[in-house]
C-alpha cells in the first residue's frame, strides 16, 4: 500500500511540474473540496499563461519552487488518500515536480 501512495504521489508531482496548478485541481476536484472551482479556474488560467510568449521557463528558481511546493501539496493528499505517511507522499510529490518540470523542457 506504501509503495502505491508513493509512486502516485509522485505521478501526481510529474502532472504539477508540468502544469503547477492540474495536480491540486485534480486533488481537490476528487476530493469534492468547495474550492475545486476555484482550483479548476486557476489550472485553466495557468494553460493560458504558459502558452504567451512573455512565460519565463518553468525551471528557473521561482517557478521551479512553486511546483515543488504544488507538488508536496498534492502529494500530500494523494498519500492520505492511500493511507500512506504524508510526509512520504509530500517528498514524492515535490520530487515528481521537479523531474517533470526539466522533463516538459523538452
Amino acid at each position: 500500500m506504501e509503495s502505491r501512495a508513493i509512486s502516485r504521489s509522485f505521478a501526481i508531482g510529474l502532472t504539477c511540474g508540468l502544469r503547477s496548478m492540474t495536480g491540486p485541481a485534480v486533488v481537490r476536484w476528487r476530493a469534492r473540496d468547495p474550492l475545486r472551482l476555484a482550483f479548476a479556474a486557476l489550472a485553466a488560467g495557468e494553460l493560458i499563461a504558459d502558452k504567451l510568449p512573455a512565460t519565463p521557463p518553468r525551471t528557473i528558481p521561482p517557478a521551479l519552487i512553486f511546483r515543488a511546493v504544488s507538488g508536496g501539496f498534492a502529494g500530500h493528499s494523494v498519500a492520505r488518500l492511500f493511507g500512506a505517511d504524508p510526509r512520504i507522499g509530500t517528498a514524492a510529490g515535490s520530487a515528481g515536480a521537479i523531474v517533470g518540470a526539466y522533463l516538459g523542457m523538452t
